[in-house]
C-alpha cells in the first residue's frame, strides 16, 4: 500500500470528501474514534487520516471519509488485512460506517498487530492456519505454476547446454531458470514455456535480472540498473563487460519486454 504523511493540521470549515463536502465534525469524530480504540493520529492531509500504534509494533492504518457517516480503510500488513477480511467477512472496507464497523475494525487490527507483533513464530502460525483456507482452484493453479517453471528450466538447461548464458558456471544447483516475460505477465502458455523468454543464469544473475537490476541489449550486452550501487556491484563481483553466451532473434521481444517493464533504470 502507499501512504502519503503530511503533517497533521487543524481542522476548520468544510473538506472535501469522494462524497462531496466532508464537515470538520467528521474528522474530529474519527480522531475520537481512533483514539478511544487505542490509536494514534500520525498524520492529516485534510482528506485521509493516518493512524498506527502506540507502541513499537509497526501497524499503519488510512482512513479516508467517504461522507459524514462512512469512511474507507486500509492497513499496512498484508497479513493483518488478510485476517480482517476473514473476521469480518459482510463488510466492505471501502465503506465502513463510523458509529459501528470502523471502531470494530480498529479494536481487532490493533489486537491481531499487539499479537503478532515482530515475533516471526506467530506471524508463521496465523500465515500457516489462514494458508490451510485455500480452495482447491487456488493450490490447482499454484501445483500448475510450479510445473510450468519446472518444465521451463528443464528446456533452458538443454538450450544452454547445462551452463550458464552469461558466466562459465556448469554447476547444476547455482544455476536457475528466468523468465524475460515474468509468468503472471504471459497471456499464453506457448510464451511461458517459450525457451527464449528467459535464461539460464547462475543465482546471483538470475536474482538480479528477475528483480529488474540487469537486463541485456537485443545484442547480449548487460546493462546495470541506477538502483546498483558501486558498493553493490564491487560486493557481488558484478563484472559490467559481461555478455550473453547467444542471442536469437526471438529472444529479443521478451527482452524488449522486460527492459521496459522489468527493469528498473
Amino acid at each position: 500500500m502507499r501512504f502519503h504523511f503530511a503533517k497533521v493540521s487543524s481542522i476548520v470549515g468544510k473538506w472535501k470528501g469522494k462524497s462531496g463536502m466532508i464537515s470538520a465534525s467528521t474528522y474530529e469524530k474519527i480522531e475520537g474514534i481512533v483514539t478511544k480504540c487505542g490509536w494514534s493520529v500520525t498524520a492529516n492531509d485534510q482528506k485521509t487520516l493516518t493512524v498506527a500504534t502506540q507502541g513499537t509494533t509497526p501497524i499503519t492504518c488510512l482512513i479516508t471519509p467517504m461522507n459524514d457517516d462512512f469512511a474507507s480503510f486500509s492497513v499496512s500488513s498484508q497479513l493483518i488485512d488478510h485476517l480482517l477480511v476473514s473476521q469480518f467477512p459482510s463488510a466492505s472496507f471501502d465503506s465502513l460506517s463510523l458509529d459501528y464497523e470502523l471502531p470494530q475494525v480498529l479494536r481487532t487490527a490493533l489486537f491481531l498487530a499487539l499479537k503478532l507483533g515482530n515475533d516471526p513464530v506467530q506471524q508463521y502460525q496465523v500465515k500457516e492456519t489462514t494458508m490451510g483456507k485455500r480452495t482447491e482452484l487456488d493450490l490447482y493453479h499454484q501445483a500448475k505454476e510450479q510445473i510450468g517453471r519446472n518444465i521451463h528450466t528443464k528446456n533452458l538447461f538443454v538450450f544452454w547446454e547445462g551452463k550458464c548464458a552469461l558466466t562459465p558456471v556448469t554447476c547444476k544447483p547455482l544455476l536457475v531458470g528466468t523468465f524475460s516475460k515474468p509468468w503472471d505477465d504471459c497471456t499464453s502458455t506457448r510464451d511461458r514455456m517459450d525457451v527464449h523468454n528467459g535464461f539460464l543464469l547462475e543465482v546471483r544473475y538470475a536474482r538480479l535480472f528477475e528483480q529488474g537490476l540487469i537486463t541485456f541489449e537485443n545484442d547480449g550486452t548487460m546493462i546495470l540498473s541506477s538502483k546498483l550501487s558501486q558498493g553493490d556491484i564491487t560486493s557481488l563481483y558484478i563484472d559490467r563487460n559481461l555478455k550473453l553466451r547467444k542471442i536469437e532473434k526471438t529472444h529479443q521481444k521478451y527482452l524488449l519486454w522486460h527492459r521496459t517493464k522489468v527493469f528498473l533504470t
